[in-house]
Order: C-alpha cells, then structure tokens, then sequence
C-alpha cells in the first residue's frame, strides 16, 4: 500500500476555533483571533465583509452612510435595518454614559443618547417598544436589565450582524469564484472532528488488545489523553484493507452511542465595557480592516473633552461653535495651551469668574531646598519662591478647582435633560 499524504491547513484550524467560540457566545475571544490571525470563518462578498467589519468596529454611523445607496430599493427594508443599527449604538452610548470618565465628554455622551433615541422614536414597530428603549435611561447601568444582564459589545456586535445580513444577502451577493474558493466551518465541525478523533483511537486501542491477545472490551479514549503522534499511521487502514470483502459484507448489530457533551460554564465578566467600546482595536493589515476608517482614540477623546469648540473636526477647523470662554479663533491651538490665564478671563460669564477668584491663588513650594543639592556644578541658576501654576488643559491655565466645580456644574445640568426626557417618554 503506498504511503498516504494528508495536509492540514493551519488557516482551517483557526476557521474550526472561530466557529467553536462564535457557537458558544465566546465573542471575545473570537474576534481576537480574527484581528490577530487576518483570518474570517464566513463566506462574503467584499461588500459584506467591509460591512461587517464595520458593525464590528462599532462604526454605526458609517455603517448607515454604507448602505444608503439600498434605501431607494422598495424591496429593502431599510427601516427594519436602521432600526437594529441603531438600537445597537443606543445600547452602546448608554453603556458609555453610565461609566463616565476623563477619557470621554460627558455632555457630548448625552446628546449622542438622545438623539439616537429620538430617531428611533420614528423607526420602533410599537410605541412599547420605544418605551422599553426609553426605560433603559432610569437605570443606573444597562446590566441591571435582566435582558442585558450578560451583555457585551463584541457579543452585541456580531448579533447585530447577525440580524441585519440576511436583509443584504440579495443584494450583496457572494461571486460564484469568492463560493468555490472559500469554505467556511460549520455544523459544530470541531466537535464532529474530535468525536471522531477520540473513537479513531479507541478503535486501533481495540484492534491492538485483540491482535495481543487481550481480553478487555472496547473502551472509549479521553479527549487530554496524550498518545502523541506515533499512532498517527495507516496500520488500521491497511489492516482493513487486506479483510476480504465477503467481511463487509456480513451483517451486523447497529449500535448507537451517547455522547455527553457537558457545555462550558461561563464566569460573569467584570470589565469597564466603555473602555472596550472607545479603545481603537488591533487590526490586521489586510482587507477588509485596513479598509475600515480608524475609529476615535481615547486620547482624541480626551482632547474632544477639553477642546469643545472642536468637537467633531477631524482637523481642528473652526465653525463658530465657539464658547464664551475660549480663546479667539486667530490664536493657534498650541497658543492656547501657553497663553496665561489672564488673557482667558475678559468677557466671561460672571459666575465663571467668580469661581476663578475663589480659586485663584495656588500652594506655595519652597524649591531651593528640594534641588539645590543636585544643581552645584550646573550653570547659575536663580531660585526662588515658585508658586505652583494652575492646570494647563489646552485652553490656557486653569485652576483644578474651577475645572472640579464646572463639571459639577455640567452633570447637574444634563441629569436634569434627562429627567426632562423620561418624563416626556412617560
């Protein structure tokens, strides 16, 4: 008999693991094997894969402009579609709004929370389904629904993906060439081989202990039982081969086994989930993630926080979205963050700069005495009373304390909005 030759593709592997975790909601880990691996286990058209990259970015509002171009088609159910992406990025916002940080700004989160809603107003198949959508702004996370007790972006996500393909599968439609070059693992295909990989074993254990002489039955290899590779040859195969044939032929008893798959029981994650949403993730560089637009950086957000009059510019560009107290549009965003506070304060609201004079003056350090020590040698240097400046924070000098009561100021103000708006939902 000659020697055989089987090949096995690592990339086949990845697409067997893939499936595994997307089966059993492990989302996490899949999409991390996805970006690290460049390695998809589905079969799309280029359309679709660059869609669905997108909606697992969690880039909605590109997602929407994507599929503009359908919309015209009376056939598409676009509501039903913009319904899903939206509901999707509502979750999200609400996520975010409810672990608020220094990475992110605050009042922008709120806006974006109820304009979302006030378009899904018009897009929710009843008015109780908008309330349901309304009644998640009275809780104090979105994990105290029972409904989203266990959510998760990247679960959320590829659902989301889930329920709004098939509403593209006409008209994204996979080329006959794309069909026959890919394939994809399906119908739990891991565990089919690992069944069949453990009763492979038992088998040749058995046809040894028969050959020795042995008088045990037949039992059944466990799934961490390390044989190693030696028993990885054709001795069973070209055992079978040399039985006549009149053997096969001879009529046997059919025996059923049952397998006992004891599913994975899953811890609760603890974890900052907004974190996970704003953080820019790994991407391969490979179509279809070095095609997708680089989603906000937590430290363009940062700078979104502290720059509002260029919320939105990707460039800095002035619109005339100036507030009362930034500096005039002719000095430079690097003037900004060197200019004393003095020039700040002309032409401000009063109770601003009642706040800065309650905060004006800062600790005093004496220096000479902490560094005198590590200058002898150095050039002359003269040392005085420093006085410690207030925080620098892109718009000139401001003091921590005036920041500390302005976004108290700011939440008082946005808590009420949204009393505002549960009221008018009830």
């Amino acid at each position: 008999m000659p020697s055989g030759n089987l090949t096995v593709n690592e990339a086949e592997v990845v697409k067997l693991i893939a499936e595994f975790l997307q089966n059993r909601t492990l989302n996490i880990s899949m999409l991390s094997v996805e970006r690290e691996t460049g390695i998809i286990n589905g079969i799309f058209s280029d359309d679709m894969l660059f869609l669905r990259q997108l909606i697992l970015d969690g880039q909605w509002d590109d997602v929407i402009d994507f599929i503009q171009p359908l919309i015209s088609i009376e056939a598409f159910d676009s509501k039903r579609f913009q319904y899903v992406i939206l509901k999707h990025k509502y979750l999200e916002l609400l996520c975010i709004k409810s672990e608020p940080n220094v990475m992110q700004n605050y009042e922008t989160t709120v806006d974006e929370v109820v304009k979302c809603l006030n378009t899904l107003e018009s897009l929710c198949a009843s008015k109780e389904e908008y309330s349901n959508l309304c009644f998640l702004l009275s809780l104090p996370k979105l994990s105290d629904h029972s409904e989203y007790q266990n959510w998760n972006p990247s679960n959320a996500r590829v659902e989301c993906f889930r329920q709004v393909e098939p509403l593209l599968r006409p008209y994204l439609p996979i080329e006959k060439k794309d069909e026959q070059k890919n394939q994809m693992s399906c119908n739990d295909r891991l565990m089919q081989l690992v069944l069949k990989g453990m009763l492979y074993e038992s088998c040749v254990d058995f046809c040894q202990q028969q050959a020795t002489g042995g008088q045990g039955g037949l039992a059944y290899s466990t799934l961490l039982n390390d044989t190693g590779f030696s028993d990885a040859d054709l001795s069973l195969l070209a055992w079978l081969q040399c039985i006549p044939f009149e053997v096969f032929s001879c009529p046997f008893e059919q025996k059923a086994i049952n397998v006992d798959i004891r599913p994975l029981i899953k811890p609760s994650l603890e974890a900052s989930w907004s974190e996970q949403i704003l953080v820019t993730p790994i991407k391969p560089k490979m179509f279809p993630h070095s095609a997708v637009p680089s989603v906000r950086s937590r430290s363009e957000l940062m700078t979104r926080s502290l720059n509002p009059q260029f919320d939105g510019l990707s460039s800095g560009l002035w619109q005339g979205n100036r507030l009362e107290w930034s500096t005039p549009p002719s000095q430079n965003a690097l003037s900004q963050s060197m200019m004393p506070a003095g020039n700040l304060l002309n032409n401000r609201d009063p109770m601003l700069m009642s706040m800065d004079k309650l905060f004006s003056e800062g600790e005093v350090i004496d220096t000479r005495a902490s560094i005198s020590e590590e200058l002898k040698g150095s050039p002359r240097v003269n040392l005085s009373m420093t006085k410690v400046p207030a925080v620098s924070i892109g718009h000139g000098y401001l003091n921590t304390g005036h920041i500390i009561i302005s976004n108290l100021y700011m939440f008082v103000v946005c808590e009420i909005s949204f009393q505002k708006l549960l009221n008018s939902c009830n």
